[in-house]
């Protein structure tokens, strides 16, 4: 067998959790499965019973994972570290990963090691890969032509219609992903100025070398890659997604490599390979290219299986009925205690209809569908959870509010105990994770209490020795919701600091012992906090209040990236595009829906481009509902958008469904 040097070993990449991020390796063991560890975990979506990917769920790129030791073949992985996007980090085995990241991606996710390939229901994709399917998670405009799959196994393309992976294994499809870096470099020539790198194309193996110009591992198939004692077999080209333009960790947006790519090399970077003979690689080791006479392929599952029927068409040209267990966006939560607990604050105890509902971290929120008798439309309100998540006895959730409002009111005087109501799952970035030992300093005003009470039961459970320093400001003692309870926790809470303040005390309230300022918070007050080295801070309430503690706390050298705000309102605020008197009359839009065929019209006060598709049956991905996790990012063909805040960015090209609204006639790549 002749070889021939190409180069070395570049770079090591091993992905411990699929569609997060990965870590740089100087060595591994490689078997028929690929790297040691790669892929050893996966997310599955609640509530589309799949296994999750970051095509559908963008912002699990966001999230990156790693070992804290050596991991190990077979079906008992190591639990590897996750950060989250804030740099915050937990383990796999942590009681509060799973609601944690289904925080990051706006919908319930349960994490999963590798499971053998005779769990096939675990593989399953309940959504046929139809064409239009297809291009959805490519990115690809409707009458842009699909990649050429000929080159992919047909039994492999067969798998992939009716598996999410291939069976055994939480791959994509091949063992091993690699790239060279001839194919950057020629890349990056076709498209000076874009952030091109290999990182942001998720390779396993970089193969460093003195390559001419074009992308030489797209002509490798069937040849040998031999590292030492390790032989890779060259598969197909990869066939590229809309993934590698998303942002990711350490890694900017960069919307325009799907078109480079297209244009280029028709939708191709980089190459797939099965393991011939294992062995250990590492960076600097030699590569070699070698052709072989015959081709013997390796299988692709982690596990023997019989080869599956040979797919006539690489992708189903029409859909099926689709094997879904999906549930609607709402559940049903019956209210099994009603208290009322401060001076127009009511709390209400909620038990929900599924045996297991999705758990949640402190600090999150539920949104409630509520049908008031006689409006012909539900009002639709966010009211953050109040108890810990290891909840009490008969209540899975349960939410504090304050009477403001046509929805509280609602609540107050209509709501009794064995009512229905109707909530989506658990979402929100702002949150505390219990476990960790970081210092905290909890600080609110008024009903903006509830989150952070929350998060200070959850901390008593858990980690009762961290530091806390909890700073609560409210009218009076008959205005102090979880005045009670606040003095049972404070007895747990072996180094918990507090400070309260009564603008308006009255009679029956004892200085010193009920409250300790009637002033605002002042730098003095705030200087425990400042005290508490790396704490994290939780900021919650009123505009004003926030504004000003905030600032405050800039003040006395506290850097603005450790402080978490969430404030609490019932309107949203309009863009200042919006804010002209022209634009404050009845307007109407046009919406064209070019997937689905579908023209409609707009109007102000309608709601966002989410719910006009809903409205007409048009199914798009999404999931947190208000901008952050941009699982409902299409492109945007025609037209411009506006958002509610400021704080909601898309892509370039891109719409975020919902919470745009139209600015122009539109047309959407939905």
């Amino acid at each position: 067998m002749v070889r021939r040097a190409i180069g070395q070993v570049g770079q090591l990449w091993r992905y411990p959790v699929k569609s997060l991020a990965g870590e740089p390796i100087w060595q591994t063991a490689v078997d028929r499965t690929g790297l040691s560890g790669d892929r050893s975990w996966a997310l599955k979506d609640v509530l589309a019973d799949e296994i999750a990917n970051c095509k559908v769920i963008p912002a699990l790129l966001g999230c990156a994972a790693r070992y804290p030791e050596t991991p190990r073949p077979g079906l008992n992985p190591v639990h590897p570290l996750i950060e989250l996007p804030d740099g915050r980090t937990l383990r796999t085995d942590d009681p509060f990963i799973e609601a944690a990241l289904s925080a990051i991606a706006g919908r319930p996710l349960t994490l999963w090691p590798l499971q053998p390939a005779a769990n096939a229901e675990h593989y399953c994709l309940r959504r046929p890969m139809t064409l239009a399917v297809m291009r959805h998670r490519m990115g690809l405009p409707p009458d842009a032509p699909l990649p050429d799959f000929s080159v992919y196994d047909p039994d492999m393309m067969a798998e992939l219609q009716q598996y999410a992976t291939p069976r055994g294994s939480y791959k994509d499809a091949y063992p091993v992903h690699f790239i060279t870096s001839g194919s950057v470099q020629t890349l990056q020539g076709l498209a000076p100025g874009l952030d091109i790198n290999a990182r942001r194309f998720r390779p396993n193996l970089v193969i460093e070398g003195e390559f001419a110009a074009g992308f030489p591992e797209h002509e490798w198939a069937g040849h040998d890659l031999i590292i030492g004692e390790v032989v890779l077999q060259c598969g197909p080209r990869t066939v590229r997604c809309a993934m590698p333009g998303q942002a990711q960790h350490g890694v900017r947006a960069e919307s325009r490599i799907g078109a480079v790519l297209r244009r280029h090399t028709g939708y191709n970077m980089g190459a797939y390979a099965s393991v011939r003979e294992g062995g250990t690689i590492a960076i600097g080791d030699a590569v070699y290219l070698a052709a072989r006479r015959r081709r013997h392929p390796a299988r692709v599952t982690a596990a023997p299986e019989p080869p599956v029927a040979s797919a006539s068409a690489p992708i189903a040209s029409a859909p099926t009925e689709a094997r879904s267990s999906e549930r609607g966006d709402f559940s049903r939560l019956r209210v099994t205690r009603k208290e009322f607990v401060a001076q127009d604050v009511v709390s209400l105890g909620l038990k929900a209809e599924r045996a297991a509902p999705p758990g949640f971290v402190p600090g999150q929120h539920l949104t409630f569908r509520l049908q008031r008798p006689g409006d012909p439309a539900p009002l639709l309100r966010s009211y953050s959870i109040s108890c810990a998540p290891q909840g009490v006895a008969g209540e899975d959730y349960a939410i504090t509010v304050k009477r403001i409002g046509a929805a509280s009111v609602f609540l107050h005087d209509d709501i009794r105990v064995g009512d229905e109501l109707e909530a989506r799952w658990p979402a929100g970035r702002f949150f505390v994770l219990p476990s960790s030992s970081t210092p905290l300093a909890l600080i609110s005003n008024g009903i903006g209490i509830t989150p952070l009470f929350s998060m200070l039961q959850s901390v008593a459970a858990c980690t009762p020795d961290r530091q806390v320093v909890w700073l609560h400001a409210t009218k009076s003692g008959r205005t102090h919701v979880f005045r009670r309870e606040l003095a049972a926790l404070a007895a747990r809470l072996r180094n918990l600091a507090s400070f309260t303040v009564y603008r308006q005390p009255e009679g029956g309230d004892i200085p010193g012992q009920d409250y300790q300022s009637t002033q605002y918070i002042t730098l003095d007050d705030l200087a425990p906090v400042a005290r508490l080295r790396g704490a994290e801070i939780f900021l919650c309430g009123t505009t004003a209040f926030m504004a000003s503690v905030k600032t405050l706390l800039q003040r006395l050298g506290i850097d603005a990236g450790r402080i978490r705000t969430e404030s609490f309102g019932t309107t949203r605020t309009r863009p200042a595009r919006l804010a002209d008197a022209a634009s404050a009359a009845v307007a109407e839009r046009k919406v064209r829906f070019a997937r689905a065929g579908v023209e409609a019209t707009w109007t102000t006060g309608q709601g966002s481009l989410l719910e006009l598709a809903e409205e007409f049956g048009i199914r798009a991905d999404y999931g947190c509902r208000y901008g952050t996790c941009c699982a409902c990012s299409v492109p945007l063909l025609e037209g411009e958008v506006v958002y509610p805040s400021d704080g909601i960015e898309a892509q370039r090209g891109a719409v975020l469904l919902c919470c745009a609204e139209p600015a122009s006639d539109l047309v959407v790549d939905l």
